[in-house]
């Protein structure tokens, strides 16, 4: 498990949503609507294109800093409406901010020492869970809200704490914390309960990864008796459960949950001793997800809120990132004409991801989805001649996170400008240009619409 200890820095509806009106429907293709009165509506029905949709406009930002040099973003919330990271201050150390298109960047603070980092922000944006260093010199957990500043959440009787995740409203918080057997435990925070911790499968020490997006259902990795680390699922009513393995000795490791928690994904060690992406369910158990062609290693990093789209990157002789559904199974995301891409973040309904790839010569942010594949995410912005002078001096993208609103695409990531690694958020409006697939469907339905007309008459 890689430590999340001083970490540095951390839509297109689906056409399915744009056929909602079906009666309109059935009635182009039945040629019994009047051209002239419905052609705007036959528009808006097959593309989505609502007033309100439509009212939306790309912009491009650079965020700026707290004085210093240097700005990371970390996350997101799901409504695009805050955005969260660090940035280097005036005395030049790191510190924790928030950053709303209204207010701007403001700092956080820190629990008493020098330096905080951020590592998730709640759907509405409302609450931001990270760590700090505390008067001691101490990592330790915190929750930030408006109302209440940042406030320490103490430690399970050991010397530090990290905070991993946050449900969707904000009232639960989960991550790991040293115990005072000075091995690390994962816990539960609540403001009624405060920390608890959630103990281990029969070893020494557990680990929390994924918080459901309705508090009640925690993900991650524990050691058990074997002294091999196992996935697990906790709730309160039935406590920590594990998951068990792929037929290997060796281990498993929870890493995303649905918004619900009856889905869960991550990896495990397999039969023939290699890491293999999972999805477990309670009805199913672990399922192993396969490999892509050529390559040996997998593991399943993101899930939507539903459960049905996995997302993850299997490893070869290069890394490369993919999508599976029950239906489709495991199909790779591409590329940009180079080797290996890699997962950062999706969006609630799995329809879009952002991370980075291989490009032949450098790597970039990408940008994808399933209607236009995989994208060089700067050469999207670029397409948009509104955001030309915004762009000017910015050398590298990397994208961090996507919003998971579904009505916008606003994705928040790091880059180079003028020499200086910077924090940039960009909302791009060309998200409610009419898809591929509905420009198809409505040239079947005109057609339809003018040929019945025809024969009509």
């Amino acid at each position: 498990m890689s430590s999340k200890l001083k970490k540095e820095h951390i839509m297109t509806r689906p056409l399915s949503h744009s056929l909602s009106n079906l009666p309109l429907i059935d009635c182009i293709l039945q040629g019994e609507c009047a051209v002239k009165t419905h052609v705007l509506a036959i528009l808006l029905a097959l593309t989505g294109l609502t007033s309100t949709a439509s009212a939306v406009d790309s912009f491009f930002m650079n965020l700026g800093t707290l004085g210093g040099d240097t700005a990371y973003v970390s996350a997101i919330s799901g409504d695009g409406s805050a955005v969260v990271g660090n940035s280097e201050n005036a005395l030049e150390n790191s510190e924790a901010f928030v950053w709303t298109q209204s207010g701007g960047m403001v700092g956080l603070g820190t629990l008493g020492g020098d330096e905080s980092w951020p590592d998730r922000i709640s759907f509405d944006g409302s609450t931001v869970v990270g760590i700090s260093d505390n008067a001691d010199g101490d990592n330790e957990a915190f929750v930030w809200t408006e109302s209440g500043g940042m406030v320490g959440l103490g430690t399970l009787g050991g010397s530090w704490s990290e905070a991993i995740g946050v449900s969707s409203d904000g009232s639960v918080v989960v991550g790991s914390s040293e115990n005072a057997l000075e091995n690390s435990e994962a816990f539960v925070w609540t403001q009624s309960g405060g920390m608890v911790g959630l103990g281990t499968l029969g070893g020494g020490a557990s680990y929390a990864q994924a918080v459901s997006g309705d508090g009640l259902v925690v993900a991650g990795n524990s050691e058990n008796p074997s002294e091999n680390y196992e996935a697990y699922v906790w709730t309160q009513s039935g406590g920590m459960v594990g998951l068990g393995h792929l037929g290997g000795d060796g281990d498993s490791e929870a890493q995303a949950v649905s918004y619900d928690g009856s889905v869960v994904a991550g990896y495990s060690i397999n039969g023939d001793d290699e890491d293999e992406a999972f999805v477990w369910t309670e009805s199913g158990g672990m399922v192993g997800l396969g490999h892509l062609p050529e390559q040996d290693y997998g593991v399943a990093e993101f899930v939507s809120d539903d459960g049905s789209v996995v997302f993850g990157i299997t490893e070869g002789e290069e890394d490369t990132a993919f999508v599976w559904t029950e239906a489709g199974g495991m199909i790779s995301l591409g590329s940009l004409g180079g080797e290996g891409s890699e997962i950062s973040d999706v969006s609630a309904d799995g329809s879009i991801a952002v991370g980075e790839a291989d490009d032949g010569d450098n790597t970039v942010g990408f940008l994808w989805d399933n209607v236009n594949g995989i994208r060089d995410l700067k050469e999207v912005l670029i397409a948009d001649d509104s955001l030309e002078i915004s762009l000017a001096g910015w050398e590298y993208f990397e994208a961090r996170d996507v919003s998971s609103d579904g009505l916008t695409m606003t994705i928040v990531g790091n880059g180079e400008f003028e020499d200086n690694d910077r924090a940039w958020i960009a909302r791009i409006g060309s998200a409610v240009v009419p898809e591929p697939s509905s420009l198809i469907l409505l040239g079947i339905a005109l057609a339809g619409l003018f040929g019945n007309a025809r024969r009509r008459v």
